[in-house]
């Protein structure tokens, strides 16, 4: 049975990273829609914002490269945890924990980053309310 679990979590988790890949993929896509509009406008919002935006797509990038390697990692553990129950349980056990460990700190990686990301977000968006404000009076 401890064998079964060693393949069976890594298979549970992956559900959960797939979501963050699905909303992080279209997080990724509105940005890309945002600077595309900004270099359609003639007036430019200022360089640092383009220059935020930047840094944004690249947290993303890493954001994302982080939760494809670790859903990658996951599911390879799985099946070489299946394989293995197969064949020699206890003698993949720890290729099974390093390769599930692996994954789980990818997606560690790739949380962090996406936190870094929400807190630039939250500065651009309140560089735009402040040249409204300043627009207002």
């Amino acid at each position: 049975m401890t064998g079964t679990i060693n393949w069976i979590m890594p298979l549970l988790l992956l559900p959960g990273v797939g979501l963050l890949l699905l909303s992080t993929s279209t997080r990724f896509g509105q940005l890309h829609t945002e600077v595309h509009q900004l270099f359609e406008d003639s007036a430019l919002g200022g360089m640092t914002i383009v220059r935020h935006l930047l840094l944004r797509a690249r947290l993303f990038r890493y954001a994302l490269t982080g939760l494809y390697a670790s859903a990658s990692f996951l599911a390879i553990s799985s099946v070489l945890g299946a394989l293995a129950d197969l064949t020699y349980p206890a003698a993949t056990a720890w290729l099974l924990l390093l390769l599930s460990t692996v994954g789980i700190l990818c997606l560690l990686v790739a949380t962090v980053l996406l936190i870094r990301e929400s807190t630039l977000s939250l500065v651009i968006i309140e560089s735009h309310v402040a040249a409204l404000e300043k627009m207002q009076s």
